[in-house]
């Protein structure tokens, strides 16, 4: 049999794929709702049965609407799925929004993962990247490696079209979903610390990039801009990022709730 590469037929790297996985004996599959994730996790289950664990972090980052979705899909393809409450802007090293907030974000989330792992007796961690995602400026990648978290997508050199494809042969709804909105901080200048004292325009850019979500602002630049439901109250309430910026705005009500569809001030 060739060794296999990225020039392998498709058919060829999902048979590989399925070799990986199934000498794992066990294994807990980072769950998103994305079409990786999903095309993994559905494989997964196929080959190691009820020995797979997924699981969602639910992150304050991540929207309301694609929550939901990834919970809706999970339940419909019968996976067996556990959530656990992970805040990105908990970490300062993420908060401050350094270019490799991504580095630190991976290494706190699958650092949970793992211990989830190792507390199961479940023997590896595995994560959606595929092999395009090898090519970008990636720094989670490391985190990927220092952790020992499998790719099991990206060893079998699945690119992206290739998952969609295989992901449609099995049904999968979600097979040509598109990636999710841009993440937030992205949406900031580096160093530009996720907090409050942050400049107005970063939100707002941040704001836009959401489908439900129009906002506008009148005249008077102190005029309240209006948030989206799913914009969840801790997002700006991060103790550890106003330590780490020496933010002075001194906003830190105990017990935040949610904001709903009504303007907030604290964005002026």
């Amino acid at each position: 049999m060739r060794k296999l590469s990225v020039k392998s037929r498709t058919a060829d790297k999902a048979s590989h794929l399925e070799n990986i996985i199934g000498r794992m004996n066990s294994a807990i599959v980072a769950y998103s709702g994305g079409v990786d994730s999903t095309f993994l996790s559905v494989t997964a289950v196929d080959i190691l049965k009820d020995k797979v664990q997924m699981v969602l972090a639910r992150s304050s980052l991540m929207q309301a609407e694609e929550l939901e979705a990834a919970r809706k899909l999970a339940f419909n393809l019968k996976l067996n799925l556990i959530e656990i409450e992970f805040n990105q802007l908990d970490i300062p090293d993420f908060a401050i929004n350094t270019r490799d907030r991504c580095y630190h974000c991976k290494l706190n989330m699958l650092g949970i993962l793992n211990e989830t792992a190792r507390v199961r007796h479940i023997k590896y961690v595995c994560d959606g990247t595929n092999y395009d995602d090898l090519s970008d400026h990636r720094p989670g990648l490391v985190a990927i490696a220092e952790l020992g978290v499998r790719s099991p997508l990206a060893e079998s050199f699945l690119t992206k079209e290739e998952i969609r494809a295989l992901a449609r042969t099995m049904g999968l709804p979600n097979w040509k979903k598109p990636s999710t909105s841009k993440p937030l901080p992205k949406n900031f200048s580096s160093n530009t610390a996720i907090c409050l004292s942050a400049p107005k325009k970063h939100w707002i850019k941040w704001l836009k990039t959401m489908p439900e979500s129009k906002p506008t602002l009148k005249p008077k630049a102190s005029t309240p801009l209006t948030l989206p439901r799913n914009c969840w109250g801790r997002l700006f309430f991060s103790t550890s990022c106003r330590k780490k910026a020496g933010s002075a705005r001194g906003v830190t009500p105990p017990g935040v709730p949610a904001p709903n569809n009504s303007c907030v001030s604290y964005l002026r």
